[in-house]
């Protein structure tokens, strides 16, 4: 559980530095210039790095006309938190306000615009850089570059990060993997696969919801692409029941979204069991039979591009599509239609 200590004692700044997490204070330069050196002293002298503590402070004002800091246009207040955040290391900025207005106005405005500001001036991915404690950076496996994994990525797991319990082992099988990259999107999902290939002696495993039986969505001390959060279920033509389905939903989600149009689509026997699995693996349920496997009713979805994502395929454990498709094709002398990527499937009418 993070710790977060508030104050400006001396002792408590070298409490601060040898156990807390973060440090929080008023909103003035020159008591942030104070902790600030008391703390990183502290934490240097305790073998930590400083940046593993967080730098808080509270901030109280309003909007319209400009009568000192924090007050005046979303521009003003902008103008006096961004040296906060570049010269004092601020991370955390948490507005005390009861009116309704100021706080949308910060939310809305204010914060947008202070990103931009900080990403501006500061190296590309600072202001949502994590900096791990050392006991955390301690329970790192070897052979995986922690320090080159994609700043795009939606959440990067670690062993010794809270979630880290949650996410390690799959529905049926334990494990304890060096990293759990989690993607929201295809181009996340790429840049994963490409730190993955920079890694080949590491054994990689993917994961939609991690219900598979043979325990492939884990490993011991090697790389999972999470797509969980890939998870999105939208309705593409209504005339011609097509869906788009994304590899992190999960079957129960997905007859909950059918429902409404009295559709259904040949799944698993659990709604606990994720698209993106099944659907690459056949999926047989309780329509099989009278509607076929889940792989009938797929679409292709070449959006993820060719060069990256078949060769992956190798990482996986399975030979490129292309190739597959190549080699039926010289065995039966007839071309094969073999759809690559895939999240848009055909859902049916039950009793059609």
């Amino acid at each position: 559980m993070p710790i977060s200590v508030d104050g400006q004692d001396q002792d408590l700044f070298r409490l601060v530095g040898l156990r807390a997490d973060e440090w929080s204070t008023e909103c003035d330069a020159a008591t942030l210039t104070q902790g600030n050196r008391a703390v990183d002293e502290a934490a240097r002298g305790a073998g930590r790095d400083p940046r593993e503590i967080r730098r808080r402070v509270t901030i109280r004002g309003g909007f319209g006309r400009r009568t000192g800091r924090f007050t005046g246009t979303a521009a003003d207040w902008v103008n006096d938190l961004l040296p906060l955040v570049v010269e004092h290391g601020v991370g955390t900025i948490v507005l005390d306000t009861e009116e309704r207005d100021v706080a949308a106005g910060f939310a809305g405005e204010v914060a947008p615009a202070l990103r931009a500001a900080v990403d501006a001036v500061l190296p590309r991915g600072w202001s949502g850089a994590r900096v791990r404690r050392s006991a955390v950076r301690a329970r790192r496996r070897p052979g995986i570059d922690y320090e080159g994994v994609p700043p795009e990525m939606a959440e990067v797991i670690e062993p010794g990060d809270p979630a880290y319990a949650r996410l390690r082992s799959g529905y049926l099988r334990g494990g304890s993997p060096g990293i759990i990259l989690r993607a929201a999107t295809n181009e996340q999902v790429i840049q994963a696969l490409a730190f993955a290939r920079r890694h080949p002696g590491v054994a990689l495993s993917r994961r939609s919801a991690g219900h598979g039986v043979s325990g492939r969505s884990t490993n011991d001390g090697g790389i999972v692409i999470d797509v969980s959060l890939m998870n999105a279920i939208e309705v593409l033509d209504r005339k011609t029941r097509r869906v788009r389905i994304g590899p992190g939903a999960r079957w129960a989600e997905v007859a909950a979204a059918l429902e409404p149009y009295g559709w259904a689509l040949s799944s698993g026997d659990y709604g606990g069991v994720g698209v993106g699995g099944l659907a690459t693996a056949g999926g047989i349920g309780y329509l099989a039979r009278g509607h076929g496997l889940t792989i009938d009713r797929r679409r292709a979805d070449a959006r993820v591009r060719i060069g990256t994502a078949l060769e992956a395929f190798d990482r996986l454990g399975a030979e490129p599509l292309r190739q597959r498709a190549q080699r039926e094709q010289d065995l039966t002398g007839e071309p094969v239609h073999r759809p690559g990527v895939r999240d848009a499937g055909e859902a049916r009418t039950p009793g059609r």
